[in-house]
C-alpha cells in the first residue's frame, strides 16, 4: 500500500504576519486542509489471471481546484485528471463524493471534456510543469470535471471532506483514491500592530489547488489582496482622510483564454474546449466595512464615512481594482481644559485634530469587519483590529520643546510696544488654531497700542 499525505506544518498559526521594508502582510487563514492519497492492490483477493503484480496498476494523476465565492457560501469545484493513454481503458469509472454522499455522474456529463495528447512541446506539458510528474514519451488521456454550486450539495462552511475513487474493471482489488479533508479554525478575529507609515496588506484566501501526482502531495493557495494604507496626520489642519483601501480581484480564472477562433494550434484547439470546463467562474468581491474608530487622544465613534475612489476598475495586469476612501466627517476643538478632543458645532472643516500640545504619540485602532462567510449578523462576521501609531517626538505649541515657541510678556512691560500682535497666554490655543485655518484672523490680535490708525 502506498499513502502520500499532506498535512500543514506543526509550526505553522493560523495568522502570518510577514515584515517586509514598509509592508506587513496578514494570512487571514480560515481553514485547515489535510491530503491522502491511496494506492493499493491486494493480490491474494483478485481472481482475476491478469493480476500477476502486487502493485497498483493505475496511476491517476490529479488536481482539484476549489473556488469560494465572496459574498456567498458557495464554491466551484474543478477536477483534472491525467492517466498513461495504455492505462485509460482499464479506468472504469470515476467516482466522486463529498462529504461522504456520491455525487451522481449524470448530473454533471455535459460538464466533461477529455483529449489524448502526448507532452513533449506542448501547452499541456508547460502548464503542468513542477505539478504533475509526467514522461515526454508517453501519450496521455486527460479528463477534466466541473461541478457548479447547485451540484454540490453543500456550502463552504459545512464541507469536511471531498474523495475521489479510481476503478480498475481488471482488478476489483486495487484501491486508488484521492480525499481532501476540511477543518474549519474558527478563527474569528485578528489584533496587528503597525506604524503610520507602514503599509497593511490583507490576504484573503478564496482559491486552493490540491495536487496529486505520483510523488508528494502538495497545496497551493491563492489570495485576494486588501491594501491599507494610513494617511499621515496632519498637525496644522483636521485630517478627514485617514485612510485608503484598495482591493485587488485577479480575473485570470474567469474567462477562457483559448477563444480565438480558428487558432492553427493543433494543442491550444485541443484545450479550447477543455478551458472551459475548467473555468470560467466569477467569484465576486470581498464585502467588509470599517465598523469603529478609537483615537487615543479621547475620540471615538461607530460612524466613519466611506466613499469609492475607484469601483470595478480593470487594470493591465487584469485585475479588478476597487478603491475606497474612510473619512471622518466630525468637527472637532481642543478642549484646553480637559486636554482632550471634543465635537464642534462651530469647526470650520470636519476631521480629526491633533492637540498643539501633543507631546506623545498617537494611536488610532480601525475595526474592520469582514462577512467571509457570507452570514447575516456582522457580529459574527471575521474582525481586524488595526491599531496604527503616529508619531509625535515633540509638540507643536510649547513655551520649553515646541515647534513653535512663544515668548511670554507680563502686563505693562516697557517692551510690549514693540510688537505687531499680542495676546494672553489662556488664548495661545485659540490663536494658534485660528490663524492656521485663516491667516486673516490675526488681525484679531493686532497690537493696538502701537497702531497709529487707532
Amino acid at each position: 500500500m502506498l499513502i502520500v499525505l499532506y498535512t500543514p506544518p506543526s509550526n505553522q498559526t493560523s495568522a502570518i504576519v510577514e515584515q517586509t521594508s514598509k509592508n506587513k502582510n496578514l494570512v487571514l487563514e480560515q481553514t485547515d486542509w489535510s491530503l491522502f492519497n491511496v494506492r493499493s492492490y491486494d493480490k491474494s483477493k483478485d481472481n482475476s489471471l491478469l493480476a500477476s503484480s502486487s502493485q497498483p496498476q493505475l496511476q491517476v494523476q490529479t488536481i482539484i481546484s476549489l473556488t469560494k465565492l465572496f459574498q456567498s457560501s458557495q464554491f466551484f469545484l474543478n477536477f483534472f485528471f491525467v492517466i498513461p493513454y495504455e492505462q485509460s481503458v482499464k479506468l472504469s469509472a470515476i467516482n466522486i463524493a463529498i462529504n461522504n454522499k456520491l455525487v451522481d455522474s449524470a448530473k454533471y456529463l455535459n460538464n466533461i471534456a477529455r483529449f489524448e495528447t502526448t507532452c513533449s512541446g506542448t501547452v499541456l506539458a508547460a502548464a503542468l510543469k513542477n505539478q504533475l510528474v509526467l514522461e515526454e514519451t508517453k501519450n496521455y488521456k486527460v479528463i477534466s470535471y466541473r461541478l457548479r454550486p447547485e451540484l454540490i450539495g453543500t456550502n463552504f462552511n459545512d464541507l469536511e471532506n471531498i474523495t475521489v475513487t479510481f476503478q480498475n474493471s481488471d482488478r476489483r482489488a486495487e484501491v486508488n483514491y484521492v480525499q481532501i479533508r476540511r477543518r474549519s479554525l474558527n478563527n474569528n478575529s485578528y489584533v496587528i500592530n503597525k506604524n503610520n507609515d507602514e503599509t497593511l496588506i490583507l490576504q484573503i484566501p478564496y482559491f486552493w489547488q490540491f495536487n496529486f501526482p505520483l510523488t508528494q502531495s502538495f497545496l497551493k493557495t491563492h489570495y485576494t489582496n486588501l491594501t491599507i494604507k494610513t494617511n499621515e496626520l496632519n498637525r496644522l489642519q483636521p485630517t478627514r482622510q485617514l485612510l485608503t483601501s484598495q482591493l485587488k480581484v485577479n480575473l485570470d480564472r474567469t474567462s477562457n483564454l483559448f477563444n480565438t477562433e480558428n487558432n492553427t494550434n493543433a494543442s491550444i484547439n485541443k484545450l479550447k474546449d477543455f478551458y472551459k470546463f475548467s473555468w470560467p467562474q466569477y467569484y465576486g468581491t470581498p464585502y467588509y466595512e470599517f465598523k469603529e474608530f478609537v483615537s487615543s487622544i479621547g475620540y471615538q465613534t461607530t460612524s466613519l464615512h466611506t466613499t469609492f475612489l475607484e469601483k470595478d476598475e480593470l487594470n493591465d495586469q487584469n485585475e479588478l481594482s476597487e478603491l475606497k476612501s474612510i473619512n471622518l466627517d466630525s468637527y472637532f476643538t481642543y478642549d484646553s481644559g480637559n486636554k482632550t478632543v471634543i465635537e464642534s458645532s462651530t469647526a470650520a472643516q470636519p476631521g480629526l485634530i491633533i492637540p498643539y500640545s501633543q507631546a506623545n504619540n498617537i494611536t488610532n485602532s480601525y475595526l474592520l469587519a469582514f462577512n467571509y462567510q457570507n452570514l447575516p449578523n456582522s457580529d459574527n462576521w471575521l474582525k481586524v483590529l488595526i491599531n496604527d501609531t503616529f508619531k509625535i517626538e515633540r509638540p507643536l505649541l510649547d513655551k520649553e520643546q515646541g515647534l513653535i515657541k512663544l515668548d511670554i510678556l507680563s502686563e505693562g512691560s516697557s517692551t510690549k510696544e514693540f510688537f505687531r500682535y499680542v495676546l494672553n497666554l489662556d488664548d495661545a490655543e485659540l490663536f494658534v488654531n485660528k490663524i492656521f485655518a485663516d491667516l486673516s484672523q490675526l488681525d484679531q490680535w493686532r497690537n493696538k497700542t502701537n497702531d497709529p490708525e487707532e
